[in-house]
């Protein structure tokens, strides 16, 4: 890289190719270059010293990968467990090495019986909760303690399906859109979890999952 000290005034254009900086008070100039293998050169020319040429490397495309993926216990998606005594976590983790952005996390449960806006599903209110936790950068943040179908409403309210078909199909889902994505990477331990804290073994149906993307070379 060629070393231009901070009195070398360039405004670089959209166009660079055989683009000439203004000669400074220095008597230095910067020139730009197009060669036909698509890399530029960059030459430093004075008049009090020696010229200066560096190549300049065709910047590589960067490609992105998305993933969408179930928070697990094990191998298990499933979130209709037993977690009263011992609450029962779902969780994904980055691997080694990994950054991940996450830009939705989505939620969905379907149960019988008859459903409200104070029941869980169709379960009684939970005494405990279902907690929603993302560790990101190294913070842990709790997002939600869900206790019943109003509180899975107000925190999965986007992308939410018509509340009232819920009570003809049994089904609800929503999901939290994050406009700017958060990152989870494995160096400083971070996940995102759903903690099971009371009995949902009742119901037919919970789980949540994610939506991710990275920038790979």
């Amino acid at each position: 890289m060629v070393d231009i000290d901070s009195t070398l005034a360039v405004s670089i254009k959209d166009e660079i190719d055989g683009y000439d900086a203004k000669v400074n008070s220095s008597g230095e100039q910067l020139v730009i270059s197009k060669i036909t293998d698509g890399t530029y050169t960059a030459d430093v020319t004075s008049t009090n010293r020696l010229k200066t040429e560096t190549n300049i490397s065709a910047v590589p495309a960067t490609a992105v990968e998305y993933k969408t993926v179930n928070l697990l216990n094990g191998a298990s998606a499933e979130q209709t467990v037993n977690g009263a005594t011992t609450p029962v976590e779902f969780t994904y983790t980055p691997g080694s090495g990994e950054i991940w952005f996450v830009e939705e996390v989505s939620f969905t449960i379907s149960d019988g019986g008859a459903p409200a806006e104070n029941t869980y599903g169709a379960l009684a209110a939970l005494t405990n909760g279902t907690t929603l936790v993302i560790k990101s950068n190294g913070t842990t943040t709790t997002l939600s303690t869900m206790k019943n179908n109003m509180d899975i409403l107000m925190t999965f309210a986007d992308g939410l399906w018509d509340p009232s078909s819920y009570m003809a199909v049994k089904l609800l889902k929503g999901s939290i859109v994050f406009h700017n994505a958060f990152t989870v990477q494995n160096s400083t331990s971070d996940y995102i979890k759903v903690i099971v804290n009371d009995d949902l073994t009742g119901l037919n149906y919970q789980r949540c999952r994610i939506k991710l993307w990275r920038e790979t070379p």
